[in-house]
């Protein structure tokens, strides 16, 4: 968990810094906790507890470790978005070459394109059950 947090948190100093060099605003919009990775690492704990990830046997802890993973890589994704969003608002705004709006569209377009190559992923690596159709529509809506 201590491992996913500082993940998080050196994808979200990547993006701060990304960011504050196109000159796009206020990085993190309102909250204060966007950019710990604290989230993620929470979830992944919270996930583990509840799985009993401990306790099973190796096949099926591969598997409930992909699950886990599957859901805190949605998490840093929403994450990243709620760090972008209020750059690119402000970004036409506060800068008008082009070259400043490339990083920031690409991150965005990483942010739309990566649930979508995830869940193909997905469905083909793991059967579809009932409760992996509710974990996959996390990222359909």
């Amino acid at each position: 968990c201590a491992t996913i947090t500082y993940i998080s948190k050196s994808v979200m100093r990547i993006l701060s810094g990304l960011f504050r060099v196109c000159g796009g605003g206020a990085v993190g919009g309102n909250s204060p906790w966007a950019q710990t990775g604290v989230s993620e690492g929470m979830v992944a704990f919270v996930l583990s507890i509840q799985t009993g990830l401990v306790d099973l046997e190796m096949p099926s802890r591969v598997g409930a470790i992909f699950i886990i993973l599957f859901i805190v890589a949605g998490t840093l994704i929403q994450s990243s978005f709620e760090v972008t969003k209020p750059v690119l608002l402000a970004l036409p705004a506060t800068n008008r070459k082009l070259r400043n709006h490339v990083p920031v569209l690409s991150v965005i377009l990483i942010i739309i394109a990566l649930p979508a190559y995830m869940l193909a992923e997905t469905f083909s690596e793991v059967s579809s059950n009932m409760w992996m159709l509710v974990v996959i529509s996390n990222y359909v809506v």
